[in-house]
């Protein structure tokens, strides 16, 4: 079961964690996996590759974030938290790692050469997430509240109230002039990042909204809903196009390369890349689960059917027998 994505856009790869405690690098272009990272022990719910995309890092339920070499798979620094972690990003600006732990709902800053936390904030966080200059970060939780915090002091620079459930995801335009906020109320809103001001509201969707992301060129949003991709216009707040229906809730989706692919990721055994306006799919990742599943059905069908040719052929040989038989006495009464 996938749970999460993020996109490499120098590499053109896209990695997915899931909850084998896994997560998986993935050729965008033919879905083919090249690379797994093995070592967390329990859900890998967020994954997010360095700027250059030579490092990915990841949090899982087991109480750890980890950094890993995108292209060996090895594991640089182990972060312990002693409870859940429900989200890890770098910070864009140093060799810094923000992490969220589910239960006091705090944020650390991680060194991550001494692998000690710097900095924690006091928050009731469920998500957040880093400015592309390092110096802040935007929180949501189950208060419907987003607030944004100083990295250098700690202390909250401004509240946003507006959504009536709790958020489920937040991000930073790549310009970071502007703050989006996704809600279980439906709605996906805009905030000025300096002040908090509200910009605007992208909709009402008929159900939770779970996952949200920025285009490259800030003028497109895209957001997972129950069963459904949206495409909207972040300066009308216009929604421009919507995917076809899906089998499960879309759990997270990104943007990759200049904007032109949506990656979306649902709580079944696979992940897809799109076309903005929501096409045909280019590929479909099948997860471990569903391929195995489908390699054991082959196998014990060409097993039973190679066990059993010898039946086959004697069935055959007699139904050919009958109906010389019949044939034969037909002509015989004729």
């Amino acid at each position: 079961m996938v749970m999460c994505v993020a996109a490499a856009s120098a590499s053109g790869l896209v990695v997915t964690g899931s909850v084998d405690a896994t997560a998986r690098a993935w050729n965008a272009k033919s879905g083919k996996c090249v690379m797994v990272f093995k070592g967390h022990s329990h859900v890998v719910g967020s994954v997010q590759f360095s700027r250059d995309g030579s490092f990915l890092v990841t949090a899982s339920l087991d109480g750890s974030a980890r950094v890993w070499k995108t292209m060996t798979g090895e594991c640089t620094a182990r972060l312990i938290h002693g409870q859940p972690v429900v989200r890890a990003e770098f910070d864009p600006a140093s060799d810094h790692v923000m992490t969220v732990t589910s239960v006091d709902g705090n944020v650390r800053i991680w060194d991550v050469a001494a692998e000690e936390a710097i900095l924690t904030l006091r928050t009731d966080a469920t998500v957040a997430a880093l400015s592309p200059d390092g110096k802040c970060v935007v929180t949501g939780g189950p208060s419907g509240t987003v607030e944004r915090w100083s990295i250098e002091t700690g202390e909250r620079q401004w509240t946003a109230q507006g959504h009536s459930a709790c958020i489920h995801d937040v991000c930073f335009s790549p310009d970071g002039t502007v703050v989006a906020s996704a809600s279980a109320d439906g709605t996906a809103r805009l905030w000025g990042a300096m002040t908090g001001t509200p910009k605007c509201v992208l909709g009402s969707a008929p159900g939770k909204i779970f996952a949200l992301d920025i285009s490259p060129c800030g003028r497109r949003l895209v957001t997972g809903e129950e069963r459904f991709a949206r495409l909207w216009d972040t300066r009308t707040g216009r929604c421009l196009s919507v995917s076809g229906r899906q089998p499960s809730r879309v759990e997270d989706v990104a943007f990759m390369a200049e904007g032109d692919l949506v990656i979306g990721v649902g709580p079944g055994d696979d992940a897809w890349v799109r076309r903005p306006r929501f096409g045909t799919p280019n590929w479909r990742v099948l997860g471990r689960r569903e391929t195995v599943g489908v390699l054991i059905f082959a196998a014990l069908l060409i097993w039973s059917l190679w066990r059993d040719r010898k039946y086959f052929r004697a069935l055959a040989t007699a139904r050919a027998g009958a109906q010389k038989a019949s044939a034969d006495g037909s002509a015989e009464s004729t």
